[in-house]
């Protein structure tokens, strides 16, 4: 019998098996570049209800590779293992047997790694291997061998694997009903190209049979955050290896990621949030300042965004929302009257502000996350939210409160934490009556970043004291904001109480690293503060205030920098012309201190006197630091506390 009606008599036998589908259409994506790889993976979300093949490329990162995989596992499509055609092209025939197994045994372990199950499909380029490198592949667990020829389905014999020629298609227009192969460098139009042209199945040929269907549809924000926790998991693992992992940070940090891991967390946009949370939690784990691009994804996640003023009438609530005078403006009244002493809370979610919470100031759960809150009632406060507990930031004085009403107002400028600001928000009166969730769109704000920090902290490691005499919130940093136009820097710097007064003087240091590079730049604070910024943040300028002056330092000299302070000397405005660098895209390490009357930084001793303030260890090499701004999951008294453990106290860099 001639080896030509030996494989025609196979191949009829086998479509009348129906033990293969009559066609395929195999998609060889395998030399996309990496500018592609995005178009690929919507490619494929698009195209979910579609049976085909796809070839994956060598070149794409793990974690793309394991969304695709996952995909597969998902849709109405299958994966081949990304064997190189290439490599198939100049192997099989010259390697020999035992070096097609390496090839072999390689790929498919590859391929497990990343999809999470074994693959049973293989793709081998324009030719047939031997029968011997067929028994390799049974014994391998691969039950179809797809190449390019002239298109037909057979059955290898002796082996049980099925070998699916594919015709090769430089368009699928018109396409035949035999198995096809298409060489994709782009996927302009190729979804709506492959739907509009799938070849007819034979008569009586048998459906194909896939492990389900939906999808991951891979969106803008999806491939934003996939960036993210890639970044977020190469930071986890230089923490791990760093040899200063805190036990129960690492832990924490590494059950979200493992969580994240779980591709089917993914499934759809709803489940981005609570992503979102997760890589900023990482973050906070290991103390580590999220990225400067990281809450512009935040706008993405918020449905029907809402300008002001907002009305909303509620079984239980009615109230408007609403900005006058530079003021956020709540008022409100109840259904039926309530006790004037429940506490009222307004929670609210700015993405911009890092760590959120979903755990209420009671302790119980909420239906939304937050991560500010200010509480209405006998003693009214804005609270921020820490890693482990909600922080109290300040009182909020402009507050009325009865049992048939309810009226609060608060700067906005303490909302305003970007130039354009989104929040979520709602009410609650209790665990069990809430307002339901909006999201609102402040008024634009000419702010470009702002931190801000609670009040009565200015404790150094938390257990300084001030000389008996020190006005109340002296060093006491409340907020930093940041304005930047052209070449112009514009900072105001808001204290809980004076920079001086009755002989008493403070001064501050705004630390700049123009780059972000890694121990590079200066990484000593000022000489007598006994400490250091952290090493992704070694500055290359230092702005420096006190009650009388401003200059900015660097490694050239220094300059003279115009300081205005309000009648109270609790508000300090720069401004810094001429600085070449966008401050906002910097990281910035601020400090405040006390000085004496020569200007030099006051050492904290271990008893308080007349001119010293107390609770310091000199002989130790204590920080003179009074207040520092830190990210949400590191307290001040941690990183001021931690100079017993290092060489001086290490202050992080602003988040």
């Amino acid at each position: 019998m001639s080896p030509g009606i030996r494989k025609f008599l196979l191949f009829m036998l086998f479509c009348l098996c129906g033990s293969a589908q009559a066609y395929s259409i195999l998609i060889d994506a395998s030399d996309i570049t990496a500018e592609h790889v995005p178009d690929a993976i919507n490619f494929i979300a698009e195209t979910r209800d579609i049976p085909y093949r796809i070839v994956l490329p060598d070149a794409m990162e793990a974690w793309e590779k394991r969304i695709i995989c996952v995909l597969a596992e998902k849709s109405e499509f299958s994966v081949v293992a990304s064997l190189s055609p290439n490599v198939w092209m100049r192997g099989v025939m010259t390697l020999g047997v035992s070096d097609f197994r390496d090839i072999l045994a390689g790929s498919l372990m590859k391929h497990s790694r990343l999809s999470g199950v074994a693959a049973d499909e293989i793709f081998i380029g324009p030719q047939t291997p031997s029968d011997e490198c067929f028994d390799i592949l049974e014994r391998a667990g691969i039950k179809t061998v797809f190449n390019i020829g002239e298109g037909g389905v057979f059955k290898h014999g002796p082996s049980a694997v099925n070998l699916v020629s594919c015709y090769a298609r430089q368009d699928l227009l018109n396409a035949p009903a035999k198995p096809l192969y298409y060489k994709a460098l782009s996927f302009d139009g190729l979804a709506e190209q492959l739907a509009e042209n799938m070849p007819v199945k034979a008569e009586g040929a048998e459906p194909e049979v896939f492990s389900g269907a939906g999808g991951i549809v891979l969106s803008e924000i999806n491939l934003k955050m996939w960036e993210h926790f890639a970044e977020a998991r190469k930071r986890l693992e230089r923490y791990k290896n760093s040899g200063r992992a805190d036990r129960d940070m690492l832990s924490s940090a590494l059950e979200k990621a493992y969580r994240i891991e779980d591709i089917s967390n993914w499934t759809g946009e709803a489940a981005l949030e609570d992503v979102f949370y997760a890589v900023a939690g990482i973050y906070e784990d290991i103390g580590e300042s999220l990225p400067r691009n990281y809450a512009s994804i935040a706008g993405m996640l918020f449905d029907e965004l809402r300008e002001l003023p907002i009305s909303v009438s509620e079984d239980f609530f009615i109230y408007t929302l609403s900005s006058e005078d530079g003021y956020l403006v709540l008022d409100g009244s109840f259904a039926a009257p309530v006790s004037s002493s429940a506490p009222l809370e307004f929670y609210w979610w700015n993405p911009a502000a890092g760590y959120s919470t979903r755990r209420s100031l009671s302790g119980g759960d909420i239906k939304t996350p937050a991560n500010f809150c200010v509480s209405i009632g006998d003693n009214s406060a804005f609270y921020r939210a820490g890693q482990n507990e909600w922080e109290r930031m300040w009182s909020v004085p402009t507050v009325t409160r009865s049992s048939h009403s309810f009226s609060m107002s608060m700067p906005l400028t303490f909302m305003q934490l970007a130039e354009r600001t989104n929040i979520s928000f709602f009410i609650s009166l209790s665990t069990s009556v809430s307002t339901r969730a909006l999201a609102a769109a402040l008024p634009a704000s000419s702010v470009k970043k702002k931190w801000l920090d609670p009040v009565g902290d200015a404790k150094g490691p938390g257990w300084y004291v001030m000389p008996d005499g020190t006005a109340p919130g002296m060093c006491d940093i409340m907020s930093l904001s940041l304005r930047q136009s052209d070449s112009k820097a514009d900072l105001q710097f808001y204290f809980a109480g004076p920079i001086s007064g009755d002989g008493r003087h403070s001064g501050f240091d705004l630390y700049i690293d123009i780059n972000g590079i890694k121990q590079k730049g200066e990484s000593a604070a000022r000489r007598g503060l006994n400490a250091f910024v952290q090493e992704s943040a070694y500055w290359e300028f230092c702005l420096r205030v006190s009650s009388g002056s401003a200059k900015l330092i660097s490694a050239s000299g220094s300059r003279p920098i115009p300081v205005k302070f309000d009648s109270s000397l609790r508000i300090a405005s720069v401004s810094i012309t001429d600085f070449p660098y966008d401050m906002s895209a910097c990281g910035l390490t601020f400090a405040s201190y006390m000085l004496d009357e020569e200007g030099e930084v006051l050492e904290v001793k271990r008893e308080k006197d007349d001119l010293h303030p107390g609770g310091g260890r000199p002989e130790l090499k204590s920080p003179n630091v009074f207040d520092i701004i830190t990210p949400g999951s590191l307290s001040q008294k941690r990183a001021l506390g931690d100079y017993l453990k290092k060489r001086a106290a290490v202050i992080p860099i602003l988040p």
